[in-house]
């Protein structure tokens, strides 16, 4: 008898146990990207550091003040529309519909309905962006997405050391942090990518969908705006621009590194168990 009391109080204790297991999933996930995310702003400390070393002097404050006032322009503007697209245009345009509130359920398929509660809850008004125990696991995804968007539009503040406006950067930097980038992964970094339902592409890592992307839009940024004031002399020969604080520069480049590898963690977040239909 007492064997049999000791059987079920074993079992009442695993059954306890197996309840518990999805609310620590949940809790270690939450966890892991919140602490890799924030740590991952490291990224965004080195491009402050580095750039302000290799600046002038004469111009480090608007080199510092452009990484700075990132975190503020870019974060906002991911939170009011930069989040809600990459959750809204997986489909569009070779498999389904843009989604949003004008979406019908009816006309959408099985993948796009498996999609619309994470469209539902990336609104800003929604409630899993706000500090609720309905839903712990959005808003720190939606941090760690964020800090993506920051790092393209850091790409680009590197690539225009003393070439661009304050003001022109903060324009250009939303565009590619909250709305160009996006879209490319949310084609091919997405679960529900087009890219990766049709092509079988996933671009884990983000070599393509941050790196690439950033890149080639710098590129055509850098095109139009030419060398920087000074690289040349009267008669067209380059002169060397030299860093004024070398110290500097060397710390964010390990602050850069030492970011990068956070980023690279938040880049293994869960996907849905069962392909999309």
């Amino acid at each position: 008898m007492a064997d049999n009391t000791s059987m079920v109080m074993i079992s009442a204790e695993a059954a306890k146990g197996l309840e518990s297991l999805p609310f620590l999933k949940t809790f270690t996930a939450e966890a892991f990207f919140f602490i890799a995310a924030v740590l991952m702003i490291l990224i965004h400390v080195g491009f402050l550091a580095y750039e302000g070393g290799v600046s002038r002097s004469k111009n480090l404050l608007a080199t510092m003040v452009k990484n700075l006032m990132t975190l503020a322009t870019v974060g906002l503007t991911f939170y009011f529309f930069g989040w809600w697209i990459y959750n809204a245009f997986p489909f569009w345009p070779a498999t389904g519909p843009l989604l949003g509130p004008w979406t019908s359920a009816d006309t959408l398929s099985d993948a796009a309905k498996a999609a619309m509660p994470l469209v539902d809850a990336s609104y800003p008004w929604s409630d899993a962006m706000s500090p609720t125990k309905g839903d712990e696991i959005t808003g720190v995804f939606w941090m760690v997405f964020a800090l993506f968007s920051m790092t393209t539009a850091s790409i680009l503040s590197g690539a225009c050391i003393e070439r661009i406006k304050v003001g022109g950067y903060f324009i250009l930097s939303i565009f590619l942090g909250s709305v160009l980038w996006v879209i490319a992964a949310a084609w091919g970094w997405n679960y529900f990518g087009w890219m990766t339902q049709l092509w079988g592409f996933h671009d884990f890592g983000c070599a393509v969908v941050v790196h690439c992307v950033s890149g080639w839009f710098t590129l055509g940024v850098l095109i139009n705006l030419g060398p920087r004031i000074g690289k040349f002399d009267a008669a067209g020969k380059p002169k060397a621009i030299l860093p004024h604080n070398i110290g500097l520069t060397m710390i964010g480049l390990m602050l850069i590194f030492v970011g990068f590898y956070f980023f690279l963690a938040c880049c293994e977040y869960s996907c849905p168990a069962t392909p999309a239909s």
